[in-house]
């Protein structure tokens, strides 16, 4: 994604239908999908996967 970006505001390429406020909120959502996947991590790590009693 830092790569598409750079060489969309150094002309180096060109992404047809997307421009530099596209390509922003494309990168907002993957930082919050991954902020998402990070918090599902989390939350497995600390469920104890043979629960006792059950």
């Amino acid at each position: 994604m830092t790569q598409v970006m750079f060489n969309m505001i150094s002309s180096k390429g060109v992404v047809h239908g997307l421009n530099f406020d596209a390509l922003s909120e494309i990168n907002l959502l993957l930082g919050k999908k991954m902020s998402d996947i990070d918090k599902r991590i989390d939350t497995l790590s600390k469920t104890p996967l043979n629960p006792q009693g059950v």
